[in-house]
C-alpha cells in the first residue's frame, strides 16, 4: 500500500472515543451524543471546493461544521466532550498545560464562528468561511488535500475507514485543535472575521495623511447666516446696504462704467465726435474742425483717490453698548462688504484710551469685534490721536458712532478739530434710525438716511427645523436606518396639486394621509420622503437639479409652511411656519412670491427669509419700473388630461391593491398567518410569497387576546392597530400597507411584511435580511435570502413561539 493510500486512511479514519465517528455505513458523521454533524457528500463537496495550501485535519472541519449550527453548544456539548478526552489521552504534566490552553483557544474560536450572522455560515457560504480561516496556514504540501479526496472518492478503502478505528493519541487530538487556536490569533472576535469575509482584510487600512488644502473662502454673508449668533448682523447689514446708497467713491474703479459721458466739448479725439457732426458735408466738417467748432463727447474721468486705503473707525465706548453696538458693527460690515473693491477695508474699534484693530472680513472677526467693549464715556481722545498718527498718510476715513455725540461737549472738543480729516460720518440710534453724512472739506452734508425695524431684522426667528422623533416602542422598521424595502402605493388620489414630476421623470405624490412618496422608477415601489406634512393648498418649486420645495398654504390658520427635499439623498427639512394670509402663490427664480392684502411677499424657501419683491425683473414696464404686471398671478392652471393621469397611475402602481386595515389577525397551528379572509401564502417551491384570499374557517387557531390602537405623535394620520397574544408577542397593522411582527422571544428578529394583493409580496427583518418581489426589495438586494429560508427563520419561528 503506497503512501497516498495510507494518508487517505489516516485522514478519514476515526479514533476510539473521539468527538466524532462515522455512522450509517459511512453516510454521515455523528457527534458522541449521536447528533448528526454532516453528511459524507456535503463534507466531500465542501473540502473539494477549498483551495488550501496543506491538508487541515478532518477533526478541525468537524468542529467547524458544529459551530456553524445555531445554539451549537446545546446541540453538541463540545466543552464536556473535550474534558472527557482530556482525561483519556496519555500526557505528561507539561503536555497537559499545553493541551488545556489549546482546548480553551479552540473553544473560543468556535464561539467566534458561531457569533457570525447566519448568512455567513449557512449552506455554500461555509466554503468562503473555511477558506478565509485556513488560507494563511504555512504551505507544507500544496495539493495534498485534493489528492487525498480523489483517493477517498474511489471507495476502495471504505471498509477500513468506516468500520475500523484507531487509538486516540495526544498528538492527533492536539492536531485537531491547533488550527483553531492559530485562527484565534488572526480573528480574535466576530467583527474581525466578518470584516475578512466582506472585504478580504482583517483591519481597515488607515487613511493616508494627506495635507488638507486651504479652505476656499466662502461668501461672508452666507457664513454669518449659518450661525445663530451672527445671522441677525448679516440681515441688518444687508438692510443697510439696500437702504443707504453707498457713494461711488467707495467703490473700486473696476466696478464703474469707465468712459461714461459727462459733458460736450469742442476738443477731443475724432472717435468721440458727435454723430450729428458726421452728417455735415466734407468741406463744412473740415472747416468746423479747423476752427474748433466741432463738438466732441467728453468722457467721465475716474476719481483720483480710488487707490487710497479706506478705514472704518467704530466707536466702542459706553454709550454704544447694546443695540447701537450691533447696529454700528452691522453698518461697518455693510460699508466693508458693500464696497466691491478686492482690497479690504481697515477697521479699528475706538475706546477711551486705546484703539484695537478689528477684522470685518470673517465670521470669527465679527464675533470677536462684538466682544470689544470700552467703559469710557466717549472715544474723542482716541479719535484725535489715531488721526494724528495717520496724518500725511493717503487714506479715507468713515466714522461710526451713536447720536449722542451732538450733546457730548468733551467728544466734540476732540471731534471738531479733526472733522476735516474724516470723509464720512455714520450715526446710528437705538430706534433703528441711521444717517450718512459727508464731512470732507469742512462740509456736513446729509447724503442718506433710513429707519430700520430692528426687532424684525435682528430677532425674527428664521430657523430651519429638522424633525426628530422618539421611536421607542415602535416597530423595528421605524427605528432602523437600514430599511431597504420600497413602500406600496397606498391612499393616493391623483390631482395636479398633489403630484409633481421632475425632469428626471421622478414622480412625487402627496397621499391622502399627508405623506410624500417618491417613485424613481416604474420598476420599483416608493420611497417615503416625508411621513407627515401639514394640510392645505400645495405649491411645488424645483431648481432643476436636486432641491425641491413644497409650500403649504393653510388658509384656515393663516399659516404658510415650506418643506425642502434634497432628491440626491432624500433628506428633508422644514422652515418654521410663517403667519401669513396668502391669496395667491407663484414660484419663480427659486423664490416663492405670495400675494397678500398688503402687497407681495417674496420668500427664500431654504431660509424662510422675506426678500424685496423683484419688480424690476418681473415688471412689464420699462427699465427700473416698480409696477407689478397685473397678470403675474393669473397664470392658467394646468389640468391633466385623463390619459396623463392614467399614465402616472400606471407608473406608480403596476396593478395591485393594498390591505390598509383588518378586523382580525390570527395564526394557524400549521405555521400560517391570516388577516380576515386573506392568508400569507408560500409557493410550493418556496420561491415567492403572496397574500391571497382564503374564505375557509381554519381550526386550531391561535388568536390574539387583546387589540389596541397605537398613537404615534409624528405620524398622526397613520393608523397603527396592535394585536397582542397571550405570551406577549405582538403584530402591528400599519395603514400604509405593512404588517409588523414582534415576538416575545428576543432571539427572533422582528419582521415586516408588505400587504399587497394581486402581486408578489416582500419581507424585511430587523437583522437586515429581505426576500420577495424585486419591486419592493430592489434588484439584487445585498442581503436577499430565499423566501423559504426567510419564512422558516422569522415568520414560522414567530408562530411557533405562540404555541
Amino acid at each position: 500500500m503506497d503512501n497516498l493510500s495510507l494518508n487517505t486512511i489516516d485522514y478519514f479514519q476515526s479514533s476510539q472515543s473521539n468527538f466524532w465517528h462515522w455512522a450509517d455505513n459511512g453516510s454521515v458523521i455523528e457527534f458522541p451524543t449521536h447528533k448528526t454533524v454532516c453528511y459524507r457528500e456535503d463534507l466531500t463537496f465542501i473540502l473539494e471546493s477549498l483551495a488550501l495550501p496543506q491538508p487541515v485535519p478532518l477533526g478541525t472541519f468537524i468542529l467547524l461544521f458544529c459551530a456553524c449550527k445555531d445554539n451549537f453548544e446545546t446541540i453538541y456539548p463540545v466543552r464536556v466532550v473535550f474534558h472527557q478526552l482530556f482525561l483519556c489521552v496519555r500526557r505528561e504534566a507539561k503536555e497537559s498545560d499545553d493541551l488545556e490552553l489549546l482546548i480553551k483557544d479552540a473553544l473560543s474560536f468556535l464561539r467566534v464562528v458561531n457569533a457570525l450572522p447566519y448568512k455567513y455560515r449557512m449552506g455554500l457560504k461555509r466554503i468562503p468561511l473555511y477558506q478565509a480561516i485556513f488560507e494563511a496556514i504555512d504551505a507544507a504540501d500544496p495539493g495534498g488535500l485534493a489528492a487525498i479526496l480523489r483517493e477517498f472518492r474511489t471507495g476502495e478503502f471504505d471498509e477500513i475507514i468506516f468500520h475500523k478505528t484507531k487509538e486516540l493519541s495526544l498528538a492527533r487530538f492536539k492536531a485537531d485543535l491547533k488550527p483553531l487556536a492559530d485562527a484565534l490569533k488572526r480573528f480574535p472576535d466576530k467583527d474581525t472575521l466578518e470584516l475578512q469575509l466582506r472585504t478580504g482584510l482583517t483591519t481597515l487600512p488607515k487613511a493616508p495623511e494627506i495635507p488638507v488644502p486651504a479652505p476656499v473662502p466662502a461668501d461672508l454673508f452666507e457664513a454669518l447666516d449659518a450661525d445663530a449668533q451672527t445671522t441677525g448682523i448679516s440681515r441688518l447689514a444687508r438692510q443697510i446696504i439696500g437702504a443707504l446708497s453707498i457713494p461711488m467713491h467707495l467703490s473700486g474703479s473696476s466696478d464703474q462704467s469707465v468712459g461714461g459721458v459727462s459733458d460736450i466739448s469742442n476738443r477731443g479725439h475724432y472717435d468721440k465726435l458727435l454723430l450729428s457732426e458726421l452728417a455735415q458735408d466734407d468741406l463744412l466738417l473740415t472747416a468746423r474742425l479747423a476752427n474748433n467748432e466741432a463738438l466732441f463727447l467728453q468722457r467721465e474721468e475716474l476719481p483720483v483717490n480710488n487707490s487710497q486705503e479706506w478705514h472704518i473707525l467704530l466707536d466702542s465706548t459706553l454709550k454704544m453698548w447694546g443695540i447701537p453696538r450691533v447696529f454700528g458693527l452691522s453698518a461697518g460690515l455693510a460699508f466693508s462688504e458693500g464696497r466691491k473693491s478686492k482690497e479690504p477695508m481697515n477697521a479699528w474699534a475706538l475706546g477711551g484710551k486705546q484703539s484695537v484693530a478689528i477684522d470685518l472680513h470673517s465670521k470669527e472677526g465679527i464675533i470677536n469685534s462684538l466682544e470689544i467693549l470700552d467703559p469710557a464715556l466717549n472715544c474723542g481722545m482716541q479719535l484725535s490721536k489715531l488721526l494724528a498718527e495717520q496724518k500725511g498718510v493717503k487714506g479715507k476715513y468713515i466714522m461710526i458712532t451713536a447720536d449722542h455725540y451732538r450733546e457730548d461737549l468733551d467728544f466734540l472738543s476732540h471731534f471738531l478739530p479733526v472733522k476735516d480729516q474724516l470723509d464720512y460720518l455714520v450715526v446710528v440710534s437705538r430706534d433703528g434710525h441711521i444717517e450718512l453724512f459727508e464731512t470732507q472739506g469742512g462740509r456736513h452734508k446729509l447724503l442718506n438716511q433710513a429707519t430700520i425695524d430692528l426687532d424684525e431684522v435682528l430677532f425674527a426667528k428664521r430657523t430651519i427645523n429638522h424633525r426628530r422623533y422618539t421611536t421607542t416602542g415602535l416597530p423595528a422598521i421605524m427605528q432602523s436606518h437600514d430599511f431597504t424595502l420600497y413602500f406600496p402605493s397606498s391612499k393616493i388620489k391623483l390631482k395636479h396639486e398633489n403630484t409633481f414630476k421632475t425632469k428626471n421623470d421622478e414622480v412625487l405624490v402627496i397621499t391622502q394621509d399627508s405623506r410624500v412618496l417618491l417613485w424613481e422608477n416604474k420598476e420599483w415601489g416608493a420611497i417615503e420622503v416625508a411621513g407627515y406634512i401639514d394640510r392645505g393648498e400645495y405649491y411645488w418649486g424645483f431648481d432643476g437639479k436636486h432641491a425641491l420645495s413644497l409650500l403649504v398654504n393653510n388658509t384656515a390658520n393663516q399659516l404658510v409652511t415650506i418643506y425642502n427635499f434634497n432628491l440626491s439623498n432624500y433628506v428633508w427639512s422644514t422652515v418654521q411656519a410663517i403667519k401669513l394670509r396668502a391669496g395667491a402663490v407663484k414660484f419663480l427664480l427659486n423664490t416663492y412670491h405670495i400675494k397678500t392684502s398688503d402687497g407681495v411677499v417674496s420668500i427664500n424657501p431654504l431660509t424662510g427669509m422675506k426678500k424685496p419683491f423683484p419688480a424690476t425683473q418681473l415688471s412689464s414696464g420699462g427699465e427700473g419700473s416698480q409696477q407689478m404686471p397685473d397678470d403675474f398671478f393669473n397664470g392658467i392652471k394646468f389640468t391633466p388630461h385623463f390619459s396623463i393621469i392614467s399614465q402616472t397611475k400606471k407608473f406608480i402602481n403596476n396593478g395591485y391593491s393594498v390591505i390598509n386595515s383588518a378586523k382580525r389577525i390570527y395564526a394557524h397551528a400549521t405555521g400560517r398567518i391570516f388577516l380576515d379572509q386573506h392568508e400569507l401564502w408560500i409557493s410550493p417551491k418556496g420561491d415567492h410569497i403572496k397574500i391571497k384570499e382564503n374564505r375557509t374557517d381554519p381550526i386550531d387557531l391561535i388568536s390574539p387576546v387583546k387589540q389596541e390602537i397605537m398613537e404615534v405623535e409624528h405620524l398622526p394620520n397613520i393608523k397603527f392597530t396592535k394585536f397582542i397574544w397571550a405570551n406577549g408577542s405582538e403584530a402591528v397593522l400599519d395603514s400604509r400597507g405593512l404588517l409588523h411582527l414582534k415576538s416575545i422571544d428576543q432571539s427572533i428578529p422582528q419582521a415586516t411584511i408588505v400587504l399587497v394583493l394581486e402581486k408578489t409580496s416582500a419581507c424585511w427583518s430587523a437583522d437586515g435580511m429581505v426576500c420577495g418581489s424585486p419591486y419592493f426589495t430592489g434588484k439584487n438586494p445585498p442581503n436577499g435570502i430565499p423566501v423559504a429560508d426567510f419564512y422558516e427563520l422569522y415568520i414560522k419561528s414567530f408562530i411557533n413561539r405562540l404555541k
